[in-house]
């Protein structure tokens, strides 16, 4: 209900009031003017509790609104606060997937390495004309990324040119694996 339309009912009563009030005491000047100076007495009494009463509704209006702004600013604080977490997160997990991914595509590449570099290298020394390759072994870890010559060679030259021309190899491949020369020199080398 509208508090126009209160006071409005409110002034109604309290002329219903008032003339209840004249017709009950006989109409006499005296009583008549006391009745209707107490009739105004309530209807003006209506009046200011209805004002009293609306002011009040509006008072608790305007508080409802200040409340409800504060809320909303403070789950919007709240709602841009998470979004940014949300968004430092995914930064990090894309991060950390970006990581495996390189790590695991690095073992993979290590992995062909091994299984490549071994014939590989062992063909580079058997195709080199000036090298005699028959008694000269490669074994490749994986684990510590060496290529490793085992066997033996007649002089100290072969053994320098089965470096080079492994070392050439390894270059060639772009290969991260290091050399290690373990070959025998003499004519007492084990064959």
């Amino acid at each position: 209900m509208k508090i126009a339309d209160s006071k409005s009912l409110t002034a109604a009563v309290a002329s219903l009031v008032a003339v209840f009030a004249l017709g009950a005491a006989g109409c006499s000047d005296r009583t008549e003017q006391a009745a209707s100076n107490a009739a105004q007495g309530a209807a003006q009494d209506a009046q200011n509790h209805a004002a009293a009463a609306g002011q009040a509704v509006e008072n608790a209006g305007q508080e409802v609104k200040e409340e409800v702004r504060e809320a909303d600013e403070a789950l919007g604080g709240a709602a841009r606060q998470a979004g940014a977490e949300i968004r430092e997160e995914a930064g990090e997990a894309k991060e950390a997937i970006g990581g495996a991914v390189a790590g695991v595509t690095q073992n993979v590449k290590d992995a062909g390495q091994v299984v490549a570099l071994t014939p590989g290298v062992k063909n580079a020394l058997v195709s080199n004309d000036t090298l005699d390759a028959t008694n000269i072994n490669v074994e490749t870890d994986g684990e510590k990324n060496v290529v490793m010559l085992k066997g033996s060679v007649k002089t100290q030259k072969e053994k320098d040119l089965a470096t080079k021309v492994a070392q050439q190899y390894l270059k060639g491949q772009k290969s991260t694996f290091k050399l290690q020369n373990d070959l025998m020199v003499g004519a007492g080398a084990a064959r």
